[in-house]
């Protein structure tokens, strides 16, 4: 698969480059090999997302939508797709790298506001079907009377 050019070089950029790889198949198609996956990806959420009309998509949606082109390719026995095309790795990485850039929310410790905050988000853990965020947390607990501030 082609890199995507200076104006593609988006996530959307690289699932558009995926479709193109596997024969343009028609977003109907598309949808209906998620469908047959146990993933839905309806068909007009497809077509905003690699239209440019609607943010970032979901993990959930990039690995529905690599994977029911994977399917589309496995379906064309005629076609010498390269597999790692469909590694499920790289596209997290892809849709990582892409997500908005912001600085985490700190909060500073109070003595007179106890209670439990996310200090900021580290990552996304995924077994290739399900994603999770790994994150810290900590607990800030009153002083307990007679303790120094």
């Amino acid at each position: 698969m082609d890199e995507p050019s200076d104006t593609e070089d988006t996530l959307v950029g690289w699932m558009l480059n995926l479709r193109t790889a596997v024969g343009c198949p028609t977003l109907r198609t598309l949808s209906r090999h998620a469908d047959f996956a146990g993933t839905p990806l309806p068909i007009q959420t497809l077509s905003a997302i690699l239209q440019g009309k609607r943010q970032r998509p979901t993990w959930d949606t990039v690995l529905a939508f690599v994977q029911a082109c994977e399917r589309c390719a496995a379906a064309q026995h005629d076609m010498n797709i390269p597999r790692d095309l469909f590694d499920r790795g790289m596209w997290l990485t892809r849709w990582q790298e892409t997500s908005p850039a912001k600085p985490p929310e700190t909060q500073t410790a109070s003595p007179s506001r106890p209670g439990v905050y996310l200090d900021h988000c580290t990552g996304v853990i995924t077994d290739g079907k399900n994603a999770r965020l790994a994150m810290t947390i900590y607990n800030i607990a009153s002083p307990s009377e007679g303790e120094d501030t």
